[in-house]
Order: structure tokens, then sequence, then C-alpha cells
């Protein structure tokens, strides 16, 4: 199912009934098989965190489930985080400004050993993860921006302050496209960043799905109007009008 040439925000909100027959394909790629196949296979031989990090496919599909596959070569940093201890508020993981990596460490539990990794549970999860992941790649190949919308959409209810923002890419490139603020606002020290985002977004209202997809939406149609001007069509009429980036949503 082709969705080429479709704006981002038509797939939006289309995506209660894209959703099943996309992952359903996920499922029965031959890659994605032979990935959990894999995985399956070769954590048994696993007996420390040093194991994983020596095996680049094991590794490769553990990150990707997280959305962290881009950080494969920080060997060194992944370990520190796999086997500090989230529980402690001076770990490292806890320090990180990225909660994706928050996330698998939670998870992995690596700090305790390896048999969290090895469970069958764990398993279970990475199976489910790297099929939601795959859903949003498909998806934002042919409709960029979507991978953040869904994201942003299921984080959302988390959201209590600008620093969980600004500590996960995905919703940071959300919140700016949103309100309009450029990437260049990263420069800032991440106080000054927080107090921008503060004056943008009412973040009382993350509880509420209504204003959620208020924010995705805004966000989508400032890709859509992005994708228009940057392509060789850009001559034709955009349905979003320009007026539409920067808004401030607290009004």
């Amino acid at each position: 199912m082709a969705l080429t040439g479709i704006s981002a925000l038509a797939v939006y909100k289309g995506l209660d009934r894209l959703e099943p027959i996309r992952k359903e394909l996920v499922a029965r790629d031959p890659s994605f098989k032979n990935d959990i196949a894999n995985f399956k296979t070769r954590v048994k031989e696993v007996e420390d965190v040093d194991d994983l990090l020596d095996d680049y496919r094991l590794l490769s599909t553990v990150l990707e489930a997280y959305g962290l596959e881009s950080e494969i070569n920080k060997r060194g940093f992944i370990k520190e985080i796999l086997i500090s201890d989230p529980t402690d508020p001076e770990s490292l993981v806890n320090r990180a400004n990225d909660n994706r990596y928050r996330d698998l460490a939670v998870d992995l539990r690596a700090y305790a050993g390896v048999n969290t990794l090895k469970s069958s549970d764990f398993a279970a999860k990475v199976e489910s993860r790297l099929t939601q992941i795959r859903f949003e790649k498909s998806l934002d190949a042919e409709s960029p921006g979507i991978r953040q919308a869904i994201r942003f959409q299921q984080e959302a209810a988390n959201i209590k302050s600008p620093f969980d923002i600004l500590g996960n890419p995905i919703l940071r490139d959300v919140a700016l496209g949103a309100t309009g603020l450029p990437l260049e606002i990263v420069y800032q020290t991440v106080e000054a960043q927080g107090r921008t985002l503060e004056k943008r977004l009412d973040f009382e209202k993350f509880q509420d799905p209504k204003y959620v997809d208020r924010v995705i939406q805004q966000y989508l149609i400032s890709v859509d109007t992005a994708a228009t001007a940057n392509s060789a069509t850009a001559g034709i009429v955009s349905l979003f009008t320009p007026a539409t980036s920067g808004i401030n949503l607290l009004i």
C-alpha cells in the first residue's frame, strides 16, 4: 500500500485503519523474521554485557527496538548506561539526556546480570517494540513526520515538564515543529530551552488527548508545508498556509 504523495497529516488521520495492515506486513517480512530468530538463538550464548556488546547483530536488534540503532558505535557509553542502576538518581542512566537509554536500561536490568536479557519476556518485548519501530519507519519513509507523530502521541501523557521533551529527540522535534521554534535553540542552555517551550506549550494539558492531537497536527502541518516548499512541484498551491507555523499553543 504505497502512501507516496499523501500528506503526513492525512496519513496520521488514517492510522487506525493503516496500523493493523502495516504491522502484519512487518511481521511477515523475511528480514524481520530472521532478525527475531537470530536474537532468540544468539542471546542464549550471552554470559555478560560484554558478550552482548561484542555481537554486532544482536546488539543492533536490541538497540533498534529502542530507537537507538544510530548509537551502535558508542560501545563504551552503551556499556556504562546498561550497567548503571536506574534506581540510583546519581547513576549515568539518570544523568543522560536521552530517555530512550533509560527505557532500555530499566527493561534490561543489566546492572543485575543478563538473566533479563535472556528471558522470554524480554524477547517478547523486543519483538513487539521492533514491530512497532519498523511499522513507524515504513510509514515515515513514505510520509516523513509520521514516526515522530506516533511516538509523541504514545508518550505525551508522561510529559510533565519541558525537560521530558528536551530529553527525547523525537518529542523535541515535534515540539519545535509544532511551535515554529528553530532547531538552533538546542545551542542554548537546557534551562533556556525549557523556558522557551513553557511560553509556547501548556504542560498541564498533555493529559488531554485533544490537546496532544492539536500539537501533533500542528507539527504535521509544518512538515507538509516544508515538504511542499522543497519539492520539485513547489509551484502547486499548498493546502496549508505559512501562517500556521509558529503558533503559540497557549492561546
